[in-house]
């Protein structure tokens, strides 16, 4: 999980209220399943690795909502406010070996 100074670096601050909102970053990380172990020195310092966390971050923050009135089901990413009528790709794991797992994310870039 970035912390609020990483986020902020890469110009993704708005991420940072939303998460305090959510219950703050540890209550996040800990929703989100992500490992309670500390990343090795100079994991978040690689903005390649910094991009696909928070692109799976995004990606898994999709509800399915009803819209009674219209009886009808959408999709609302609860951190970027987008809304779809089709059901969107969440991250999945294609591997899993001795240096961890890899993961394919297919997002949309008005998810960005």
């Amino acid at each position: 999980m970035p912390t609020r100074k990483q986020l902020s670096d890469i110009g993704r601050k708005d991420l940072v209220p939303v998460i305090l909102a959510a219950g703050g970053f540890v209550e996040v990380a800990h929703e989100l399943n992500f490992r309670h172990r500390r990343k090795p020195a100079g994991y978040w310092d690689n903005l390649d690795v910094l991009d696909q966390e928070i692109s799976r971050f995004v990606a898994a923050n999709w509800v399915e909502l009803t819209d009674a009135e219209m009886d009808t089901t959408y999709f609302y990413n609860q951190i970027t406010g987008r809304v779809t009528e089709t059901e969107p790709q969440l991250p999945t794991v294609e591997t899993q070996g001795d240096n961890g797992s890899v993961w394919i994310l297919r997002e949309d870039p008005a998810d960005r």
